[in-house]
Parts: structure tokens; sequence; C-alpha cells
């Protein structure tokens, strides 16, 4: 087997993702094809599907960004949830850019954002049973808008062709996060 293949097959659907923005489904011979392979070489030593791939890819990005945030959770000593978003999340995205730009603005996996929003919704709605909601929609609703919230404001970001530094973004966010949205932005 050449060293590196696993690599190359993955950064192989970026490339194909990337050169068709549109596309919605990819083969393994296409795959294979990119790379000069053999479809059976990748399905006998790597992956038996292309699911496999974008599965692998959603753990190579998040493994490290969800752990990093579960571990800031369980040490929090009364720090905003923003925050905590802000010093752990915003770095460790920002080194994942490339592919996050791609997964973000193709269609080729989507699977993408399903597979965020469970992760994330379960984790808060679990840390949020210690909090007293005041609002008018019961916790799992209001967890799951202000998820998709923050995502649409990372995948924003992250999308454009040169991200803001993290250092900076972190007080963008934060500013987001902390201003009621009809005081950002208020059509009369």
């Amino acid at each position: 087997m050449v060293r590196g293949t696993h690599e190359n097959i993955i950064n192989a659907v970026f490339r194909i993702a990337s050169k068709n923005p549109e596309k919605d489904r990819i083969s393994l011979t296409e795959v294979a094809n990119e790379i000069n392979i053999t479809r059976q070489a990748i399905y006998a030593k790597h992956f038996s599907c292309t699911n496999d791939i974008f599965e692998e890819i959603h753990n190579i990005i998040d493994e490290h960004i969800f752990n990093n945030f579960c571990e800031a959770l369980q040490h929090n000593d009364g720090e905003s949830i923003y925050s905590i978003i802000a010093e752990t999340l915003i770095p460790s995205i920002y080194k994942h850019r490339h592919w996050l730009k791609i997964l973000y603005t193709t269609s080729i996996d989507p699977n993408w954002r399903t597979f965020l929003r469970s992760k994330y919704v379960k984790i808060t709605m679990t840390i949020s049973a210690r909090t007293e909601n005041n609002g008018p929609l019961n916790t799992e609703k209001f967890i799951n808008i202000m998820c998709e919230y923050i995502m649409a404001i990372f995948a924003s970001w992250i999308s454009d062709d040169f991200p803001t530094p993290p250092s900076v973004f972190k007080k963008e966010f934060l500013l987001i996060m902390n201003t009621s949205p009809i005081k950002l932005i208020n059509i009369k």
C-alpha cells in the first residue's frame, strides 16, 4: 500500500467537491480516478463506501473540537457558554478552515450540519439541565435554535476566502452573541 493513500483519498473528496460545488454525490470510482488507484483498492484497504469517508472526515474535524468543548464545560466556573465557545471552538475550527469551507460552500456532504447539530445539541442539553429557562420556548427548542444560529455564524465566518483570525473573530462572535439581533440590524 502506498504511504499516505488514506489521506489522499480524503483529500481527493475535497478536490472533487471544490471542482464541482453543486455535486451532491460522489462515488468511490470518482475518488479512485482522482488519485489514480482502483476503486477496489479503496474498498479493500480503506473505505467500503463514500459514507465511510464522510464519517471519517466528520470525526477528524470534530473529535478534537468536541473533546476540548466538553472538557471546558466540565471545568466551567460560571463562565458564559458563549465565552467557552469563543475560547475553545473558534481556534479549533480555524485550524480546519480549508476543509470546513468546502463542507459549508458545496453540496458534497449534506449530513455535516446534522452531524454537528446532533452532537452539540445533546451536550448543551446536558449542561442546560443545571440552568433555569426563562424564555418563551422550551429548553430543547431554544437550544436547537441557538445551535443553528451559532453554526450559521461559524459557517459564514469560515466560508470567507480569508477568514478573520480567531483572536479577532472571538470578539466579533461575543459581540454578536451578547447583542440582540434587533440591535444588530434594525430596518426602519
